[in-house]
């Protein structure tokens, strides 16, 4: 939970737990998923041992223990039975979880929902050391998909697995084509799909992220720019902000590099009329007028000063002051 270095983090905490705590205890099998650990020892009092030695580490964190009732445990995905004294596994699904699924007559194409189902009879299949075991949740999987409507004979094709093709086109996969088009149904989009395969012509369908919608829908327009004496002439970027830009002199072709929050055309206008700007101070001399660009974006501040560093190394841009070019490099490359 939380941002998405929470997981490495969590892993590295519980890494360096594990290597001070645990390597002079009594441990047959070891297994950890971020911070739920399966394990087996001897007995009882060792695991207590054992747990008690993981609450001792920090007082932030603390564990708890959840020992076998009759020769069984639960956790996860999966269930453990040791009354054999070998470890037998079997799927395992929360009763608190209620039998919801993708429903039958959602829009989601036909496709999605049988890979779905799949993958789940995989999960099934991968967590499930005897047949036995296998077809029991298989049958508890199938009674939840017919509570969410789906037919008898869909679910029974399902069990098939993947269907093969008949026929292998003579193309490699380098010589395809790809043919876009909006999704409208499975049953347009199969048809489609079959007569490039019964003429055997290297075309793929390619629907992706495309819709009625968006096909028919225009794109919107940007606003007009209302600024007066607006030195961009480029109006779709007037409005742009958090990005990195370039103002290049028409005249002698030196460029200047910067970065800003706000509006584009507003950080460019400060340039043009403030006497401590590089910009203002370089037209003066030159009398060139300056083309504004666009040269990278991005979501947040620190981002933003990072690719604006990358971009001036790179770039070396002759107008920006040593001084500021250079702390800006310090900064992010020290």
């Amino acid at each position: 939970m939380g941002n998405s270095v929470s997981g490495i983090l969590s892993s590295i905490y519980m890494d360096a737990i594990e290597q001070r705590s645990l390597h002079h205890l009594n441990i047959g099998l070891y297994k950890r998923y971020v911070d739920d650990i399966f394990l087996l020892t001897t007995s009882e009092e060792e695991a207590r041992t054992i747990h008690r030695q993981l609450n001792g580490q920090d007082n932030n964190i603390k564990f708890e223990i959840e020992l076998p009732e009759e020769k069984t445990i639960s956790l996860l995905d999966f269930t453990v039975n040791m009354e054999t004294g070998t470890p037998t596994f079997s799927f395992y699904r929360k009763e608190a979880r209620k039998p919801v699924f993708i429903n039958y007559e959602s829009a989601i194409p036909t496709q999605a929902k049988v890979t779905v189902i799949q993958n789940e009879r995989n999960r099934i299949s991968g967590r499930c050391s005897s047949e036995e075991t296998k077809q029991r949740s298989f049958e508890a999987f199938d009674n939840t998909l017919k509570m969410n409507g789906y037919p008898e004979s869909f679910i029974t094709n399902t069990h098939k697995g993947p269907r093969k093709s008949r026929r292998k086109s003579k193309a490699t996969s380098g010589d395809f084509v790809y043919l876009q088009f909006p999704f409208l149904s499975d049953s347009l989009h199969h048809r489609v799909q079959n007569i490039f395969r019964r003429n055997d012509l290297p075309v793929r369908v390619f629907d992706k992220n495309v819709t009625l919608r968006s096909s028919l829908c225009k794109p919107a327009k940007p606003p007009d720019c209302l600024l007066e004496n607006c030195s961009i002439s480029n109006s779709k970027i007037c409005f742009i902000k958090r990005c990195v830009y370039e103002m290049r002199c028409d005249k002698c072709r030196a460029t200047y590099i910067g970065s800003t929050l706000r509006t584009l055309h507003i950080r460019a206008r400060e340039h043009l009329t403030s006497e401590q700007s590089s910009v203002f101070q370089h037209r003066q001399l030159c009398g060139g007028k300056f083309d504004v660009t666009v040269l990278a974006r991005a979501r947040d501040n620190t981002s933003l000063r990072f690719k604006e560093a990358l971009i001036i190394k790179r770039n070396s841009p002759a107008i920006n002051q040593k001084r500021e070019s250079d702390e800006l490099l310090n900064l992010t490359f020290a």
